[in-house]
This record gives C-alpha cells, structure tokens and sequence, in this order.
C-alpha cells in the first residue's frame, strides 16, 4: 500500500512545472484540495485519482510506481 506521502511526492514530481492553480483548473478541483493532498494531509479518493491522471497525461498507477533510485532503472530486473 502507498502511503499518503509517497503518494504526494510522486503527485509533486509528475505535477513538474505546472502550477498548483494550473492542475486544478486541469483536474477540475480547487487548489486547497490539491494542496492538502500534495502536503499528506488529505487521502484522494478514486474518483479524483483519475482527474489528476487524466489532468497531467498520465496513468492512474503511475501515482503508484517506485521511483528509480540512484543506480536503479525502471527496467525489471533479470532473474539469475
């Protein structure tokens, strides 16, 4: 499970140079609602995972990706 902090940092980083203002006028949603979830402190639901997503030209699972790590790749990792 994601938690809401990981969920808010990936939220941030795929938002990359659109403002807050700008996403939710995209998203349809006001701009203290997506502040609280970028900030952790409300949980999204669904309904609103998908407007984001749709919002930034995304997939939905895409909030729910680990982020590749220093030496790390998003290719899947050989089995031996």
């Amino acid at each position: 499970m994601v938690a809401m902090a990981d969920f808010a940092r990936r939220l941030r980083r795929l938002r990359g140079p659109l403002t807050q203002h700008e996403l939710a006028a995209r998203a349809r949603m006001h701009r203290s609602h997506l502040a609280k979830i970028e900030l952790g402190q409300r949980e999204p639901t669904v309904s609103t995972i998908v407007k984001l997503a749709r919002a930034l030209r995304v997939k939905p699972g895409q909030f729910f990706e680990d982020e590749p790590g220093p030496g790390r790749s998003r290719k899947s990792r050989r089995k031996p």
